[in-house]
């Protein structure tokens, strides 16, 4: 004989799966007591794609179906029909699965009476899920999930009885009864009116939280089953959703429930445990589809502290993990500033994200004053009543701890002019002071010293010690003048403050003390002149180079090379000078110009000089050839 178990009112708190004692442990590694499904998943009234869809589920999972009852019933020869009939006094066919419903809202007519499947004003079943899920914004999984662990002989009877849609979501059916059995309300009979109500119930939980005895974000004091003897848990329930199935449902599963499934344990109640895992059987994971990575948060100080008018960048990432899209009505980054004030760095309405597709959220905000910020990830949903403050996916801790703002540390640099020149190569020395005028220490640490010349920078760090509230430190640093450099000052940058100095002129530590000299001045063809310059290192520091100096001359006719020749300047110790002197002579007479070229014995860099000490000294020049005779 076939095992037939057909019962029309199911214990909302204790309803099991067939069989007894499973022969192994159930991994329940999983199960969260305080987060059994998260709201991502609960409210999305879109996470199937319609009735379609919710249709072609319900063929998937409900065996062929024996409408006429002409199946063997495995018992005496007899068919189902025969087998309900005669020997347990049930009706008789048609027996309409769950695939095959229909039932006309407005006038309570079902498949039963008309037939068996379709017929004119009545809603499969498939349509009567879809609209509730629309009508409450509770997810159609949800639903069928439910309607699982109120009825799950209708997902697992080739030829189920009428009685078994009557009160198939456990709705109205609280624990009152005779040995905590179920206490059906008749008024409540009917699978449209279960499905709809059940939706509504649901939703009407979320809206009025506070007015029932679980609510989310708190500790909650839950029983193991019925009978109180069993004892309770203190379960901290995180969410909304979860919170939900535990006003539908008031039990929470112990752990020989848990390691049951889908059998039974003394004190166990199972409705909740049954929805964990029948959901993660049919659907996958309970979890949200949104995950947030943690609120990032990061400003321009490396030394631990950050200051007033420094800009502050927040970021995180939020990726949907799920097969379908989905929206938030706002999401964003929420703010506030020591008083408390709203300070909401980026709100976006309207925020889609397609399956499995990851957004990155950003802003950046700039204090105003000294004291204590919060900033935290904030969002509603599509299909939520309110904000979700410090929380995404249903996690906590997404708030960030409060974030100290500094005053700015007044910062000072006090430099000492030179009182003797300032050549390429010479050291400038320079003194500084920072000040503290915050009410909170300035910690120490390395203090950046930049000394700006020309289009090039070099720098110096500092190690500093921690400054106490309303002092300051001070100290001296030298800098080298690099050779070449004509312009120098100072700067100093500590948590974006800097202080800068005037600039100072450096003249540079080799120049021309005699540039282009010919004597005599105005010579003849054919007679001996000397050609002539000189260079000198005024610096306190040896100056070495590959270079060569040389005096260039040409004939402007014919631009014919009359060159003196080329002083190798090697090493100059500090106030070294080089003098070049050649003797030479012209063989005829003309116009002539002569300038400097520096060859470093690779290449030549014509008109390249070093610069004259006084201004005054020659570069360039022109000159006449008088003829000999």
């Amino acid at each position: 004989m076939k095992k037939v178990v057909i019962v029309w009112v199911f214990v909302v708190s204790i309803v099991m799966l067939l069989g007894g004692s499973s022969a192994s442990a159930a991994d329940s590694s999983g199960f969260d007591p305080g987060r059994i499904i998260d709201d991502e998943v609960f409210y999305n009234k879109d996470d199937m794609g319609g009735v379609g869809e919710i249709q072609a589920f319900l063929n998937a999972h409900v065996p062929s179906c024996d409408t006429w009852g002409t199946q063997p019933s495995g018992y005496r020869g007899l068919t189902n029909a025969q087998y309900a009939q005669q020997i347990k006094g049930w009706h008789g066919p048609p027996y309409v699965c769950l695939n095959n419903y229909h039932e006309n809202p407005n006038t309570g007519e079902t498949s039963y009476e008309r037939g068996g499947g379709y017929f004119a004003g009545g809603q499969s079943a498939a349509q009567i899920i879809y609209n509730a899920a629309q009508k409450y914004n509770i997810n159609p999984k949800v639903l069928l999930v439910t309607l699982r662990k109120e009825s799950v002989n209708l997902f697992g009877d080739s030829w189920p009885l009428k009685s078994q849609y009557k009160y198939a979501m456990g709705y109205a059916c609280p624990d009152s009864g005779p040995g905590h059995s179920a206490n059906c309300d008749a008024a409540r009979a009917g699978f449209y009116k279960q499905m709809d109500s059940a939706a509504w119930q649901l939703r009407h939980y979320y809206n009025n939280m506070g007015s029932y005895n679980y609510a989310p974000h708190r500790w909650n004091t839950i029983q193991y089953s019925p009978d109180p003897a069993c004892g309770t848990k203190d379960v901290y329930i995180q969410n909304y959703a979860t919170a939900s199935l535990y006003i539908y449902t008031p039990y929470t599963p112990n752990d020989a429930a848990l390691r049951a499934y889908p059998g039974t344990a003394p004190c166990g109640a199972y409705g909740n445990r049954n929805f964990w895992f029948m959901f993660r059987e049919w659907f996958g994971t309970t979890l949200g589809r949104a995950t947030a990575t943690q609120l990032g948060i990061s400003s321009s100080d490396n030394l631990g502290q950050r200051f007033v008018g420094d800009p502050i960048r927040l970021s995180y990432t939020v990726t949907n993990n799920s097969k379908v899209n989905f929206t938030y009505r706002a999401i964003g980054i929420a703010g506030r500033d020591p008083s408390g004030n709203n300070i909401d760095p980026i709100w976006l309405n309207n925020f889609t994200l397609r399956a499995g597709e990851s957004k990155v959220i950003s802003a950046t905000v700039t204090p105003k004053e000294e004291g204590q910020y919060q900033f935290f990830i904030s969002s509603w949903l599509e299909g939520d009543v309110g904000w979700r403050a410090c929380q995404l996916n249903n996690t906590e801790n997404t708030c960030f701890n409060p974030y100290l703002i500094h005053n700015k540390p007044e910062l000072q640099l006090r430099y000492s002019k030179p009182t003797t020149e300032t050549r390429w190569g010479n050291s400038v020395g320079v003194n500084y002071t920072l000040i503290n005028r915050s009410k909170y220490p300035l910690k120490g640490g390395r203090l950046d010293t930049y000394a700006w010349v020309n289009e090039g920078v070099e720098r110096v760090p500092i190690d500093l010690p921690d400054i106490p509230a309303n002092s300051q430190i001070g100290g001296s640093f030298a800098r080298q003048v690099p050779y070449g450099k004509r312009l120098m000052n100072f700067q100093i940058v500590r948590g974006g403050q800097d202080a800068t100095t005037p600039n100072i002129s450096v003249k540079p530590g080799v120049t021309l003390t005699q540039g282009l000299t010919l004597t005599p001045t105005t010579p003849r063809a054919n007679q001996n002149v000397t050609g002539s310059f000189k260079i000198r290192n005024f610096s306190d520091r040896t100056y070495t180079t590959k270079d060569q100096l040389c005096y260039i001359i040409r004939d402007t006719k014919h631009n014919g090379n009359h060159d003196f020749g080329c002083l190798d300047i090697g090493t100059l110790q500090p106030g070294e000078e080089k003098t070049f002197s050649r003797v030479g002579h012209f063989n005829m007479a003309g116009d002539y110009k002569a300038h400097f070229a520096i060859y470093n014995g690779s290449y030549w860099r014509p008109f390249d000089s070093y610069l004259p000490e006084t201004g005054h000294e020659n570069i360039k020049s022109a000159f006449s050839v008088k003829p000999g005779v």
